[in-house]
């Protein structure tokens, strides 16, 4: 069974009448070649509208994008769920962003 609170997660809310996006973020170092496997868990509570709740992971090189995957998206009440991302670093590729959040 895997962690669902603890130093390691992140939580997101945004409040009734609240602003169009809330997020938390952090910016890794990437080393060309170097494999990953990205795992992604949440649940959601009342995610309502057009948007979802995220995680995603970002690939940037000499500050542009060169690829972006929504791990896991979620709308509604949802229990727990998962989502994965087997990557390698590309050759061009130096920062990994990391977003989990409401849209």
């Amino acid at each position: 069974m895997w962690q669902r609170s603890g130093r390691r997660c992140a939580a997101v809310e945004v409040p009734e009448g609240g602003p169009e996006e809330a997020r938390w973020e952090i910016w890794l170092p990437a080393r060309p070649g170097q494999g990953f496997r990205f795992v992604g868990r949440g649940r959601a509570e009342n995610v309502k509208g057009p948007g979802y709740a995220y995680v995603a992971l970002y690939l940037y090189g000499g500050g542009r994008l060169l690829k972006a995957t929504d791990v896991l998206r979620l709308k509604g009440t949802t229990g727990w769920r998962e989502g994965e991302f087997r990557f390698s670093v590309p050759h061009n590729a130096d920062r990994i962003y990391v977003k989990v959040g409401i849209y």
